[in-house]
Parts: C-alpha cells; sequence; structure tokens
C-alpha cells in the first residue's frame, strides 16, 4: 500500500470514529429522554379506573397503560409530548391482557367509554412547558406499546385523566 493510500485510509477512518454511528437526535431531545426514562418497571401500577376512581384522595400515580386508543386515532401530536393512553391494566375493565379484545367482550363493549378508558399524557420540561418534540421521537414510542407512566393526574372538563408525567418505564425496551 502507498503511503498516500495509507494517509487517506487513516483520515477516512478517523472521520468516521468524529463522526460516530449514533443517532441524529438533537442532545436536548437525547437529555429529556435520559430524564423521562425509568430504568426499572415501576411497582403499584394503577388502572385508568382506578385513579379516576381516586383522584379527590389522591393526585400522584403509576398507571400501567396501552399506548393509544381505539377511540381516538391520533394518538400523538405533531412537535409535543402529548400523547393518548389506554387501560392496560389486566383484571379490569377494558383490560388488554393477552387473549381479551374488549371489543368482542359482552361486558367491555356495554360499558367501554373513552373518556373512562383513556388518558392524556404530557411530558414537560423544567419550566412547565411541553417538550418540543412528539412522543415517537422523544421516547421511541409506538402504538399499542405497554407502559408504565408516572404522574400527577387531574381531570379535564371532558371528563378525561391529564397526566403530567414525570417517569416513564417502556415494557421490552431499555432505559438510556
Amino acid at each position: 500500500m502507498a503511503t498516500s493510500d495509507l494517509y487517506c485510509w487513516i483520515l477516512f477512518s478517523f472521520s468516521l470514529l468524529i463522526a460516530g454511528c449514533g443517532t441524529d437526535l438533537d442532545p436536548y431531545v437525547i437529555q429529556y429522554r435520559q430524564s423521562l426514562l425509568l430504568s426499572e418497571k415501576p411497582v403499584g401500577a394503577v388502572s385508568i379506573q382506578q385513579a379516576r376512581e381516586s383522584i379527590a384522595q389522591k393526585q400522584y400515580f403509576t398507571f400501567s397503560v396501552k399506548v393509544g386508543s381505539k377511540d381516538i386515532p391520533q394518538w400523538w401530536a405533531k412537535d409535543k409530548a402529548t400523547m393518548v393512553v389506554s387501560e392496560g391494566l389486566s383484571g379490569f375493565h377494558y383490560n388488554l391482557a393477552n387473549g381479551h379484545n374488549p371489543e368482542t367482550c359482552p361486558f367491555c363493549r356495554r360499558k367501554w367509554k373513552v373518556e373512562n378508558a383513556a388518558a392524556f399524557v404530557e411530558f414537560r420540561d423544567a419550566q412547565g412547558e411541553i417538550i418540543p418534540c412528539d412522543c415517537r421521537t422523544l421516547l421511541g414510542l409506538k402504538e399499542s406499546d405497554h407502559v408504565f407512566v408516572s404522574g400527577t393526574a387531574t381531570m379535564n372538563k371532558q371528563g378525561f385523566l391529564e397526566i403530567v408525567a414525570d417517569g416513564i418505564f417502556i415494557v421490552g425496551q431499555q432505559a438510556g
């Protein structure tokens, strides 16, 4: 190999090392992601239904939920870290356990009301503003992902739970 070829090879290799093969994500997105992702599955998760029943006594909850809702097709918002989630805790009305379909279950079909089984989640920065990045990019979420979301919940005027989340554990995904 000629000296000039070796020099070009070294420069090329060095440029690959500098450029890296990492992510194209904005460093702020990575920082937000790292601050929100929980490394361990939280204990004591409740369903949306359980939180609705005890919201007068308690506002901070950890939810076991599914990303998206059968009744709200657009579960994410462009350029905003907000999402719609639905019941995901086994053993409760509208549960999403393997083999259980709330749309074919006679009990669930009779009781299913979107406001009872769905909630809105927001991820905010230190100034209280919604993080300006959609949840698909910010957290790598996909519709139907099973997640545990921790945060403060309130009821809005339409009867939905609104959760200002401070942590999320994504089942099947490593933190970081």
